[in-house]
């Protein structure tokens, strides 16, 4: 049985919390340590879920190139030319 980490990281915060309140410490600092730790966290866990595309190939720098097309595929200009017309 395979079990999503954030699920895990956020039990152990509960607990953390827990046996925190259950120690003696103030509600307050609990939950002011709880607030400076959120960011943190959610960069971890925004992290986590966007490792997935960098390690498929698709990075940053290349978000923006899918409507440039590659050297390769366009097309080379005609190397016959057309005869002036004379008018």
């Amino acid at each position: 049985m395979k079990v999503d980490r954030k699920w895990l990281w956020l039990g152990g915060g509960i607990v953390g919390a827990g046996a925190a309140l259950a120690l003696g410490v103030p509600l307050g600092t609990v939950l002011i340590v709880g607030a400076l730790l959120a960011c943190p966290i959610m960069m971890l866990f925004g992290m986590q879920h966007g490792a997935g595309g960098m390690a498929q190939g698709q990075g940053s720098h290349e978000a923006g190139r899918e409507g440039i097309p590659s050297p390769a595929s366009s097309p080379e200009p005609s190397k016959t030319e057309e005869p002036a017309r004379r008018s």
